[in-house]
């Protein structure tokens, strides 16, 4: 066979758990967000944050850019753990779109996938980008 089975063990001091991703120790996506994250992740108040968003909304049509249903999410096209936005209003604006529920998800999980790989490097990230700009229609995002 291939040798011995290996086996990552909890990050956990202490805990007795043989799997890297152990149940009580798994880390819950965007928990604890709130207006300090959001602005020291974002470099935003949630009073700009929702400026932005008002903004998008409008730009876009509160229209999805990928599939052109109701929108109802605003989302970074590199996400901001990867590549902090510019700032100022209009520079942040130019790096979001609208998103509906299951266009939000599918972008996520993709993303998702590349973040368990470790931080994505600058090639990897423009991958995700051209890939990301391919699925709406066009190619292109809104001005």
């Amino acid at each position: 066979m291939g040798g011995p089975l290996r086996f990552a063990p909890c990050p956990e001091p202490g805990c007795p758990e043989t799997v890297e991703d152990c149940q009580a120790h798994r880390k819950v996506p965007w928990a604890g967000r709130n207006g300090t994250t959001r602005m020291r992740s974002l470099g935003v108040t949630d009073k700009e944050w929702g400026r932005i968003v008002r903004g998008a909304m409008k730009r876009d049509g509160s229209k999805c850019l990928r599939c052109g249903g109701e929108a109802n999410h605003v989302d970074h096209l590199v996400p901001v753990a990867w590549h902090r936005p510019p700032s100022g209003y209009k520079a942040h604006l130019a790096q979001v779109g609208c998103l509906c529920e299951g266009c939000h998800a599918v972008k996520t999980k993709a993303e998702a996938r590349l973040g368990r790989m470790g931080r994505p490097n600058k090639a990897l990230i423009a991958s995700h980008v051209r890939w990301w700009l391919g699925q709406l229609p066009g190619g292109v995002r809104a001005n």
